[in-house]
């Protein structure tokens, strides 16, 4: 809806009922939405989705902060929504989060028990899932937590559990699922661990098939790379165990022209393929280097481009800068000296005659500023100013021009302000456009009491306009 584009994230977030936490990327918003679920926990505390939300919340600000303490509050408010929510059918979720929690707890804190907690979550959530399409992410979360604790206790019953729920999510779990490659490449890796342990080779020809299904159902290339140097693992593994097989047939067999034979066929299809990988590879490198070797040369021809072009732009920038500089230098000239031979006929103007006194006064303010803005001489802005308040004062209360002159003032005045970055000039131009806004007011009304014709009711001065627009 147009009303939620307004909103702020966390306002949002809270208003859709959203659970991923982690789109709130301030730290702010996250509390906000925290604090937010916390009151309505408390409030409603035999609502499981408040606790759900407030631990969810927790436990992603302990994954940004570190705090431990975060930890242990959201694997409460799990339990909490574990324990208020009524239907069986709807607690897999719940206590799927908290052994999820208690899987992290483990990991950081090392406690065995954390551990048995997390398994004893993850069966009750498979037990009580009663759709098989809702199973395998339980089924994969409990398996992995088993190898974990068969990695901690070295106990094969916990090893063979895991093989059997990795097993079970792969059942349940369709091809076009983006998960099915993850859970057959551990299921591929549980396989591998109970292979060195036993030595069975059906665990290994099950981990390389699992690995390869694994790797033909991923969709990106990088994990598809990585699952293929896995597998290319697993097959050097199988290569070695059939290698050690068959050095121990030999040991057994050393008279058996058979075995001489099988020998000799083996060793040649190995050398076959070692000749024919090895030339794979000298044509893939020679490849790779012709294209590195074109793609430098087309780097070194766009950048020599760059550089010319470059080196274009700034000589014609250069020569532009030139221009204007020696363009801005005579008119500069031009204007100083008229300037200059401006304010001494006017200043000598102001003495001989007292007539017009105030305008001459504030001409002679404004050529002493534009000589600032040329030269930028202090001085010169301090004798504008002087000047305009000279007018100023000069100028009777009654007469219409002085509102306007005391904006000229108070113009002189901000724009010291801001070349010097002067708070007392700043104060000084309002203080000066305050008394003009307040000429202006009081010169009306005595003017609407003089005409015959009344004024509109509330009508304002321009100066009192642009005092407020400062």
């Amino acid at each position: 809806m147009l009303t939620d584009f307004f909103l702020i994230p966390s306002d949002r977030f809270i208003r859709k009922r959203t659970t991923d936490f982690t789109i709130l990327k301030k730290r702010e918003e996250l509390e906000i939405v925290v604090n937010y679920y916390q009151r309505e926990a408390e409030k409603t505390p035999k609502n499981p989705f408040n606790h759900q939300q407030v631990g969810s919340g927790l436990e992603e600000r302990f994954r940004r902060s570190g705090n431990v303490s975060d930890l242990h509050s959201a694997i409460s408010n799990f339990q909490m929504a574990v324990r208020a929510t009524v239907d069986d059918v709807e607690k897999p979720p719940h206590l799927h989060r908290l052994g999820c929690a208690l899987q992290i707890r483990f990991g950081h804190l090392k406690i065995l028990a954390d551990l048995d907690d997390a398994i004893s979550s993850f069966q009750m959530a498979v037990r009580l899932t009663p759709n098989n399409a809702d199973l395998p992410p339980h089924l994969h979360r409990l398996g992995w937590v088993l190898r974990i604790r068969f990695e901690r206790l070295n106990n094969l019953a916990d090893l063979d559990g895991a093989i059997s729920n990795f097993q079970l999510a792969v059942r349940f779990t369709p091809d076009s699922n983006p998960e099915k490659p993850l859970f057959l490449g551990d299921l591929g890796d549980v396989h591998m661990i109970r292979f060195e342990c036993l030595h069975q080779p059906t665990d290994l020809e099950i981990a390389i098939s699992s690995t390869r299904r694994a790797s033909e159902l991923t969709p990106d290339q990088n994990q598809r790379m990585l699952r293929a140097a896995r597998l290319k693992e697993l097959e050097q593994v199988n290569a070695k165990r059939i290698r050690d097989e068959w050095h121990a047939a030999e040991a057994r067999h050393r008279e058996g022209e058979h075995i001489a034979a099988e020998v000799r066929r083996i060793e040649a299809q190995r050398i076959e393929k070692e000749r024919m990988a090895a030339e794979a590879r000298r044509l893939e490198e020679e490849r790779l280097a012709a294209e590195a070797r074109r793609l430098e040369e087309e780097r070194l021809a766009a950048e020599a481009r760059r550089l010319e072009e470059e080196r274009l732009a700034a000589e014609a920038r250069r020569l532009e800068e030139e221009r204007l500089a020696a363009e801005a230098r005579r008119r500069c000239a031009r204007s100083q000296t008229n300037l200059e031979s401006m304010i001494p006929f006017m200043q000598q103007s102001i003495e001989l005659t007292s007539e017009d006194r105030e305008d001459r006064l504030i001409i002679l303010g404004e050529v002493l500023q534009a000589r600032f803005h040329s030269l930028d001489e202090a001085t010169d802005m301090e004798n504008a100013i002087s000047t305009y308040q000279k007018a100023v004062n000069l100028t009777p209360d009654q007469h219409p021009a002085k509102s306007t002159r005391l904006v000229v003032l108070g113009d002189a005045m901000r724009s010291r302000s801001r070349r010097f970055e002067s708070v007392g000039d700043l104060n000084s131009a309002i203080s000066s456009y305050r008394r003009a806004a307040n000429h202006q007011e009081a010169f009306l009304k005595q003017t609407d009491r003089s005409s015959s014709t009344p004024k509109k009711s509330g009508a304002v001065s321009s100066t009192t306009v642009y005092l407020k627009n400062m």
